[in-house]
């Protein structure tokens, strides 16, 4: 948690003022702050009694002694307005981040990708029964086209060892 200064001002500038204790208030820029109790009430207790040179000003009576040190003023700063562009692009209904919805993933050689693999064969043989070419799925793994006839003219093997047949 902060400190909470109360701030008070000199109309001499730079110059001490001596609180009835002895201890001086050294006013700088003509500025003092402090969180002394018992010097607040008596700087307060002069300013009641019209001192001359002494006063507050509106709506800078009390600060935070974090607003003191520039760098952390300009953090402040900063993060309010990432704040505000986070939450501003949090709101916007146009911006698709995808979802946290866990999905399977297939990479080579596993056999995650089994099921899709066999609606791929499906599809393939849906559509190949037309032209006489059946796929089918050797038990190593790979996909490799035989025909229904057996007259076959033509076999191209692929890099992942699929082979595809076609009949004349």
């Amino acid at each position: 948690m902060s400190t909470k200064l109360h701030q008070f001002y000199a109309s001499f500038g730079s110059g001490t003022y001596i609180f009835s204790n002895g201890k001086p208030a050294i006013f700088i820029g003509g500025v003092y702050r402090t969180a002394i109790q018992s010097e607040i009430d008596e700087l307060n207790k002069e300013i009641s009694l019209n001192h001359p040179h002494l006063y507050v000003k509106k709506g800078e009576e009390v600060i935070d002694a974090e607003d003191l040190d520039p760098i952390s003023v300009l953090k402040k700063r900063h993060f309010a307005e990432f704040m505000a562009q986070q939450q501003a692009a949090h709101k916007n209904p146009g911006r698709d981040m995808g979802n946290n919805i866990p999905s399977e993933v297939a990479v080579a050689g596993n056999t995650i990708a089994a099921p899709d693999l066999m609606e791929v064969v499906n599809k393939a043989n849906a559509l190949g029964k037309t032209a006489g070419i059946k796929v089918s799925i050797p038990s190593k793994g790979g996909i490799t086209g035989m025909a229904t006839t057996s007259t076959i003219s033509d076999t191209a093997s692929e890099s992942n060892g699929a082979a595809v047949s076609s009949v004349k």
